[in-house]
């Protein structure tokens, strides 16, 4: 849906590397306790990241890894915006994270017309009914 062209439905955002592989530098992978991270959503160019986290990411020991996970991609310069399932189905949620990524890409979005904001709602209604989630 972020990739997808707007008069198709979506965000119309530039492809992003899909499960990259961040290499964590020697000095912090003690603490990090990892050799890398693999980013669901990676833009290189802008070092942003979009992670979804699932409704599996509970539980203390879940969280603490979720975030030491985004402190790691932080001190690396990797601006992180996390997803939730909730947020996944809810198109305003989407909407602003869309121009939120938009805005870091460098390549600022709007999202205001009518029929756009409807062609979203099918496109993602049609993507929350399919085998694809």
């Amino acid at each position: 849906m972020f990739t997808v062209h707007a008069r198709s439905g979506g965000f119309g955002l530039p492809k992003p590397e899909l499960n990259y592989t961040v290499r964590v530098p020697a000095p912090l992978v003690k603490w990090a306790g990892k050799r890398s991270y693999r980013c669901d959503l990676y833009w290189p160019q802008a070092a942003v990241a979009v992670e979804y986290d699932s409704d599996l990411h509970t539980g203390s020991r879940q969280i603490a890894k979720d975030a030491k996970r985004r402190e790691v991609l932080a001190r690396l310069g990797i601006t992180t915006i996390t997803v939730t399932r909730i947020q996944m189905n809810n198109i305003e949620e989407l909407r602003q994270i869309a121009l939120h990524v938009s805005k870091l890409l460098g390549t600022p979005k709007r999202y205001q017309s009518i029929e756009l904001r409807e062609r979203q709602r099918k496109l993602l209604g049609s993507l929350l009914h399919s085998k694809w989630l």
